[in-house]
């Protein structure tokens, strides 16, 4: 084994993903009304639905979601990159801090596996730009240089459950996948790893592991 993947929600970070979700939606909308915009959560969950279900692999998920936005608004893209930067910036994104803590054991295996000399992967669905991702890290006490790769929606041109994101992963570190360990919580996304030869561990509460 020379690379260990970690999945972030409900695997390094405790968290609700419904209710953060919840949440995460209202406050951006929220951010959009001080700014005099009005954007449906309908309108952004069919903007991510478009970047895990239709990558062709030419652009990344950052460019096809905000050409997403910017057709189905009449924006353009630049206009929303900016409005969305300006929100991972502000307060409202910053208050969803308070539904995440850190997973100790999983950060246990994280740094024993760095210590042994292993590839490290912060493996979350890059449907996050780089800050967004950033930002989460340092809410349970990490940052972005604690892991050799971190995949963002700037870098990554698929989403989970498709396989060819963990063969985007295993290219760009140089890893084959039969060498790799994905570390998750959900069976969907994370397990999907398989398809490519990739070995699954399944994270749930109370469980226990080493690998």
């Amino acid at each position: 084994m020379k690379a260990v993947l970690f999945d972030f929600d409900e695997t390094l970070a405790k968290v609700n993903e419904e209710l953060f979700a919840k949440n995460y939606f209202k406050n951006l909308q929220e951010f959009f009304s001080t700014k005099g915009i009005s954007a449906n959560v309908q309108l952004i969950v069919s903007c991510i639905e478009h970047i895990t279900v239709k990558a062709d692999g030419k652009r990344d998920n950052y460019d096809r979601f905000m050409s997403c936005f910017a057709a189905k608004t009449g924006r353009s893209d630049d206009f929303w990159k900016n409005l969305f930067l300006e929100f991972y910036e502000s307060r409202f994104f910053e208050d969803l801090k308070r539904h995440f803590r850190i997973n100790t054991q999983i950060k246990d295996i994280l740094e024993s596996s760095k210590r042994n000399g292993l590839i490290t992967v912060l493996a979350s669905n890059p449907i996050f730009p780089a800050i967004a991702v950033e930002k989460r890290l340092q809410w349970i006490g990490l940052n972005a240089d604690t892991f050799d790769l971190i995949t963002t929606m700037e870098e990554f041109h698929y989403c989970k459950p498709d396989p060819r994101y963990y063969t985007e992963v295993c290219t760009k570190i140089g890893v084959d996948p039969e060498q790799c360990v994905m570390i998750g919580n959900d069976h969907k996304m994370d397990k999907a790893c398989e398809k490519t030869g990739m070995k699954f561990i399944h994270v749930s509460e109370g469980e226990s592991f080493v690998i």
